[in-house]
Order: C-alpha cells, then sequence, then structure tokens
C-alpha cells in the first residue's frame, strides 16, 4: 500500500495493520480506487470521513475483518447512526446519515467486484428518507440589496467583491464553482457563464443577468490586473 496519512487523514488514524482484510487496508484502497477514477476530491475525502466511523463502530465490537461485515452489523450502524448524538446533543441529520450508509456500500460494492468479498452486506440496504423542507429563513428582495450595498467602497477591491455577491446573487452557483471561473467563462454576448466541472463533475451553462454583466465588466476593466500583480 502507498497510501500515507496525508491523502485520507480519518482512515488513517485507525491503528494500522498488515492484514490485507482489514477494513482500514481495504477502504484505504477503495479511496485510491475513486481517486483512480478520478471521483471529486470532496467526494473522496467524504467518503473518507464517513468510512473511519464505519471502521470505528466495527472494531469496537471485535469486527476488525472485511468478511466479518455481515448484513446484521450494517444494519446495527444504521441504528447506531440513527441515535447517535453530537456534543451539543443534536441528531445526525438524515443527509449525513444516508452519506454515511452510502459510503459504505459503495466501498462493499467495490470489494465484490475485485473478489476481495463475495457478497455486498449493504447491497440492499434502505437508506434514510431525506426530508424536503424549504430553507428556514430567506432573505427579502431588500435584505439582499442591502447586502450587495454594503460592499465598502473605499475598499481596494470593492469591485471585485461587489461582482462576486452580484454573481452569485444572479446564477446561484455555488462558490466553489464560482471561485474556479476563468475569464473565458463568462459569454456577455448571450449572457451566460460556462460552469466548469461542477457538482458531480459535470460543466453547465448558466444564464447571468444584466446588472451582474456590468459588474463583472467593471471588474475586469478597472480591478483584475491588480489582482494578478
Amino acid at each position: 500500500m502507498t497510501q500515507t496519512p496525508a491523502q485520507y487523514p480519518y482512515v488513517w488514524r485507525i491503528k494500522a495493520t498488515k492484514r490485507a482484510d482489514a477494513l482500514p487496508t481495504c477502504a484505504a484502497d477503495f479511496l485510491e480506487h475513486e481517486k483512480a477514477r478520478n471521483y471529486a476530491l470532496r467526494t473522496v475525502q467524504m467518503h473518507d470521513y464517513h468510512l473511519a466511523r464505519f471502521i470505528a463502530f466495527c472494531e469496537e465490537r471485535g469486527v476488525v475483518s472485511v468478511h466479518d461485515v455481515t448484513r446484521p452489523v450494517v444494519v446495527r450502524f444504521q441504528r447506531f447512526l440513527f441515535y447517535y448524538r453530537t456534543k451539543r446533543g443534536k441528531p445526525l441529520g438524515y443527509s449525513s446519515q444516508s452519506q454515511a450508509l452510502g459510503a459504505v456500500r459503495q466501498m462493499f460494492r467495490y470489494l465484490t467486484r475485485a473478489s476481495v468479498v463475495y457478497a455486498n452486506p449493504a447491497a440492499d440496504l434502505e437508506l434514510p428518507r431525506r426530508d424536503q423542507t424549504l430553507p428556514k429563513a430567506t432573505l427579502s428582495i431588500d435584505e439582499v440589496e442591502k447586502i450587495l450595498r454594503s460592499i465598502d467602497e473605499k475598499n481596494p477591491m470593492a469591485i471585485r467583491d461587489r461582482a462576486i455577491l452580484e454573481t452569485l446573487y444572479s446564477t446561484g452557483m455555488r462558490r466553489v464553482e464560482l471561485c474556479c471561473l476563468k475569464v473565458h467563462d463568462l459569454d456577455e454576448e448571450r449572457g451566460v457563464i460556462i460552469v466548469r466541472q461542477g457538482k458531480g463533475k459535470k460543466d453547465r451553462v448558466v444564464p447571468v443577468g444584466d446588472r451582474a454583466l456590468a459588474w463583472i465588466r467593471k471588474y475586469i476593466d478597472k480591478e483584475r490586473h491588480m489582482v494578478a500583480l
């Protein structure tokens, strides 16, 4: 194995073992497989975090080999997640529970295909149903406008900051996607921005409003050269 603790900080916090069928070893191998398949780094890191929790759960109960993980073990882990409480006494959200169980199911799917185990103990596991709810609080148009106007004009990078806020408000893109934008991703003539390798590592085209375009152009013309210095 060539993995290092820096690559998988959660899985490798668990006591190292030379056993090829040990849960930490197989988990690290699965994460390396995801990297080789060009999974998003955030996805690999999320699986790393959740698998470490699953491994700790198993080892506390004397389950150290992937061959010892049965469906009842996975079901008990699901119940453990349901009754788990944070330090503040709050339960895990259904989304977090689903992500943890999904990571376990995907790892064993890989191990099954690699002939490490004969069957996936989490194959038929029913994931928790996520609540379909609206945000608890949304900003009114006046509140949004107040935030957009709150940029300190004395700040030398005020135009950049206003362009960022206007773009986020106009397009609804994720902040990580905005940070990865290039000048050539903007098509002013069509009034769109090309988001490259966004969620799911997919490209997409999103419309952008005239006001946001004006602030972006103002930033490119007046301030962008200072950022490159």
